[in-house]
């Protein structure tokens, strides 16, 4: 079983239960404020599409992998309000 955490990359829409992101570059291009909900101190590991692809083949041949939970994410955390800093530049 893999788990994966707030996955980002191409071809993803914005919508009311999606990734923060996609959501994000929506907004900014729509000229519409950023929400943020919290203080914006809460932090998400992201981790692009392509970096959780990898994980997913290397495990797919790691006899240690077999019958584990494998957890897969970029071991980054990063702020909420700080990609919401970033993004409305």
């Amino acid at each position: 079983m893999y788990e994966f955490f707030n996955v980002f990359g191409p071809g993803e829409v914005p919508g009311k239960y999606r990734n923060v992101i996609p959501n994000f570059f929506y907004w900014v291009m729509n000229k519409q404020p950023l929400p943020i909900t919290g203080d914006g101190t809460e932090t998400r590991d992201w981790t692009y599409v392509d970096d959780i692809i990898d994980g997913v083949l290397a495990m797919g041949i790691r006899e240690e992998a077999v019958g584990e939970a494998i957890n897969l994410g970029s071991g980054k955390e990063h702020r909420v309000i700080d990609m919401a800093n970033i993004y409305g530049e």
